[in-house]
């Protein structure tokens, strides 16, 4: 297993935590921006996107927020992603199309949904707003930006994966990292060749029995340093929803740093975080 710093992927899970305390449809409230605060850092913007479309849940078109962009005191600018509650159907319904990688000419094929998404992203509520890798871009120009870190989880692992490879290309930062969670395939093997000579310091974390980062199967290839995390007999649920929960990540990777802080979420019925904030 590849070396990983437990806490500072504890961190980054933290972080994508919340954006999913900030329903789709709804704005960043002054809560919302005070955890981002108690985080460590101060609130940018929202991202913003196009809602993902299932047969049970068709919102093609809609704009949702995804996530945001925050900055430190130490200049590390933050990119957090959400994923989605319909991620399950999502897997099912869709074919799984091959488009040219959005972001290098010649750098491999991405999956069309993720891409379609990817391509909508944009920092900021206004419809003219500009998209999130010019945006960032800007930012790191203008306000003195050493590092971007983008983090995700599931869904939001792969929109993470493609704008990861936007920052380290075109983002202008002397570092580009990524913690993901929970992330499906994204592109083909040129695809993976083309990310991981660009951004190595990638940690793709991934709890054995989850089904998502399984999808979408051969041709498409894993991306980063693998992180394999593997529950101890019977602690987590056995059920979809249960392992590939964040709460479930966030207490499996808390084990890995010396927790004992097993907690039943009747929500999940199984593991959830209660360790260190």
């Amino acid at each position: 297993m590849p070396a990983v710093d437990w806490k500072s992927a504890i961190h980054y899970a933290q972080v994508v935590t919340i954006a999913y305390s900030v329903a789709p449809n709804a704005s960043y409230s002054n809560a919302a921006i005070a955890a981002i605060s108690q985080a460590g850092y101060t609130f940018i913007d929202a991202l913003y996107g196009n809602e993902l479309a299932t047969d049970v849940s068709p919102h093609t078109g809609e704009t949702v927020t995804y996530g945001y962009v925050a900055r430190s005191a130490a200049g590390e600018m933050v990119v957090a992603i959400r994923g989605t509650q319909t991620i399950e159907e999502w897997l099912h319904d869709f074919s799984f199309l091959f488009v040219p990688n959005p972001i290098h000419a010649g750098g491999g094929l991405t999956e069309d949904g993720f891409t379609a998404i990817y391509r909508s992203l944009r920092l900021g509520a206004d419809a003219n707003s500009p998209s999130a890798i010019t945006a960032i871009a800007a930012l790191v120009k203008s306000s003195g930006i050493a590092k971007v870190t983008v983090t995700g989880h599931s869904l939001g692992a792969a929109l993470a994966t493609l704008l990861t490879l936007d920052v380290g290309l075109n983002g202008g930062a002397a570092q580009t990292e990524s913690y993901t969670y929970a992330s499906p395939r994204v592109g083909d093997m040129l695809f993976q060749h083309t990310y991981d000579s660009v951004v190595p310091d990638t940690y793709r974390l991934c709890n054995r029995p989850d089904l998502v980062p399984q999808t979408p199967t051969f041709p498409y290839e894993h991306i980063g340093n693998d992180i394999e995390l593997i529950p101890p007999y019977n602690s987590v649920c056995a059920n979809l929803a249960c392992w590939h929960s964040i709460d479930t990540y966030l207490w499996l990777m808390d084990q890995q740093a010396g927790g004992n802080t097993l907690k039943v979420d009747a929500q999940c019925q199984g593991a959830a975080y209660s360790g260190p904030k």
